[in-house]
């Protein structure tokens, strides 16, 4: 039997006849690619399962050949052809008994009784002094004869488990001298030593290799247990010192500004910046102690942040809302919706559902590339039906991008705002008592513009999209 990439070669020998070399690709139906199974032959000659070609010209309705694609113009008698099928089947029982068969090696122990290309051996016999593969120590296992022979892990030189004082095999071991001994050894010099077999001995030292193996693995490992342990308690024990004085830093920074300065003073909003970087200084430690993203409740814990979502009930009938809320921008069509008092109508403009009456208040709107975009706070009372002007006396305190053109602070006169970065998320801080709107750049940490003035009804945040401007401005505020 030769074994070569995926074609099996299998010699049959018969007494009347010259050895017969059969390869698996001869014995492989065209159809299923599998060794054959019910064999039949076609008239043309070629061969296929019964099943495979029954259901090939089931399928194809014509009589086709599927291999050399000869048309019959009646459909064959198809009949079993018994000496394919006979040696079809001897193919698999041989192919199944050569299965457990490779050859050796460099470095492997060879069978010694192969002739030609020797498979590697299985065991080592210590009375015949040979080495065997899984074919040739059959013999060993299913013989009377050789069942008092010693069989072992295959060994490549036999010769040294001869015992040098009386040429016999080392059959045994002493445990009292921790030496190998013949069975004259065992009954003459070692008769009152604690002896065992070579196999027992083999077992109980591949045993004690392999648990001090593990015990030497397992203390590799929780040595790096404890060292990552260490080091993550090392870390967080220095995170949360940092936090621990940073935080004590800025809350005496924020007290003494805040002692210092007037309750109206426009100077006030130093405090609000020092607030802005408190709290992204917070974030950033926070993502450096918990991780990538950082602690979700940072922010929120300041009491100053706020989440908004945008009022339905006050959008223009141009403007689109998402489904959560939480985005804005301005529809390809005017939308068919009822009108009521709070609603904007040809003013593209949206208000949140959450207003203020007092406090401090933050919150953060992403702009992205818009080219045109207001944001701010307005009045409740604030007019909201046809052509508006932003300013303060009217309700509006509002800051804005104009065509992608410049930033203006919608002041009486208006203010224009020189800006050396673009925003593309806008922060807002409201300080109600102390009558400070304030607007930032949250990339860059700096300070756009703050209204100082006195507010008296509920104040809600204002957004507008504004227009597409042909598809330009379609980015949702």
């Amino acid at each position: 039997s030769v074994q070569k990439d995926s074609c099996f070669l299998v010699l049959f020998f018969s007494p009347s006849a010259a050895p017969a070399i059969v390869c698996a690709q001869q014995l492989t139906c065209p159809v299923c690619l599998d060794i054959f199974t019910s064999p039949i032959s076609t008239p043309c000659g070629h061969s296929f399962c019964m099943e495979c070609i029954t259901r090939y010209w089931g399928r194809s309705g014509d009589c086709i050949c599927p291999f050399c694609k000869k048309i019959f113009r009646q459909r064959p008698d198809l009949n079993i052809n018994r000496t394919l099928a006979e040696i079809t089947e001897e193919f698999k029982q041989t192919r199944v008994m050569y299965s457990d068969l490779c050859f050796a090696a460099p470095g492997d122990v060879s069978c010694d009784v192969c002739s030609r290309r020797k498979f590697k051996a299985v065991k080592s016999c210590l009375v015949c002094l040979a080495s065997f593969c899984n074919e040739h120590i059959r013999p060993h296992i299913e013989a009377v004869i050789f069942k008092k022979h010693t069989l072992v892990e295959p060994v490549s030189c036999l010769e040294d488990t001869l015992c040098t004082q009386h040429s016999r095999p080392l059959e045994l071991f002493c445990m009292t001298d921790q030496t190998y001994i013949c069975l004259l050894c065992g009954v003459k010099e070692h008769k009152i030593h604690n002896t065992v077999h070579i196999e027992v001995e083999w077992v109980e030292r591949m045993t004690e290799e392999s648990t001090k193996s593990l015990d030497e693995l397992m203390q590799i490992i929780e040595k790096k247990r404890e060292d990552v342990v260490r080091l993550i308690e090392t870390k967080e024990t220095t995170k949360v010192n940092q936090t621990e004085h940073l935080i004590k830093l800025l809350e005496q920074d924020i007290q003494r500004l805040e002692g210092l300065l007037k309750p109206n003073d426009y100077f006030n909003c130093l405090v609000v910046m020092l607030f802005f970087l408190y709290i992204n200084s917070m974030a950033y430690i926070s993502q450096e102690l918990y991780g990538f993203g950082g602690c979700p409740q940072t922010k929120c814990r300041m009491g100053w942040w706020v989440h908004l979502t945008l009022d339905p009930h006050t959008a223009s009938p141009s403007l689109t809302l998402s489904a959560d809320g939480k985005e804005v921008c301005y529809g390809d069509a005017e939308q068919e919706i009822p009108d009521n008092p709070l609603r904007f109508d040809i003013f593209f403009s949206v208000l949140s559902k959450e207003g203020f009456t007092s406090g401090r208040h933050y919150w953060e709107v992403k702009v992205g590339e818009k080219t045109d975009w207001i944001l701010g706070v307005v009045r409740e009372s604030i007019n909201r039906k046809g052509d508006i002007e932003l300013c303060p006396q009217n309700g509006y305190w509002t800051v804005s991008l104009c065509y992608g053109s410049g930033y203006w602070a919608f002041t009486s006169p208006s203010t224009f705002l020189a800006l050396n970065i673009k925003p593309r998320k806008v922060g807002v801080f409201l300080d109600y008592e102390e009558g400070q709107l304030s607007f930032f750049n949250v990339e860059s940490q700096t300070h756009l513009y703050t209204f100082i003035d006195i507010f008296t009804e509920k104040l809600y945040p204002y957004f507008s999209p504004c227009a597409n401007e042909d598809g330009k401005n379609a980015v949702p505020l």
